[in-house]
């Protein structure tokens, strides 16, 4: 069985120093725009899903349970208890 891949037509609106950057790492490359883009953007992509999850510790009474008066199911009150800490 053959997998194809499929491109996608976008548009991109570059700022022209983004521009000039990409068309020159595609000179030194021998490569075209489109796949210079298509590098850059798999690289971040890659990345950003590589990298690790900050885990925040729920402060707990005795390990057993949320201390008294947290909501466990209100990000924004235990974001905000634990900047406090």
């Amino acid at each position: 069985m053959i997998y194809m891949e499929y491109m996608r037509r976008t548009t991109l609106l570059l700022d022209d120093s983004l521009y000039k950057k990409v068309k020159t790492i595609g000179k030194l490359r021998g490569t075209s725009l489109k796949e210079i883009i298509n590098d850059l953007l798999r690289s971040a992509l890659n990345s950003t899903v590589e990298e690790k999850t900050t885990h925040l510790p729920i402060p707990l009474h005795r390990k057993n349970g949320p201390q008294e008066g947290i909501d466990i199911s209100d990000r924004s009150s235990l974001y905000d208890i634990l900047d406090h800490e």
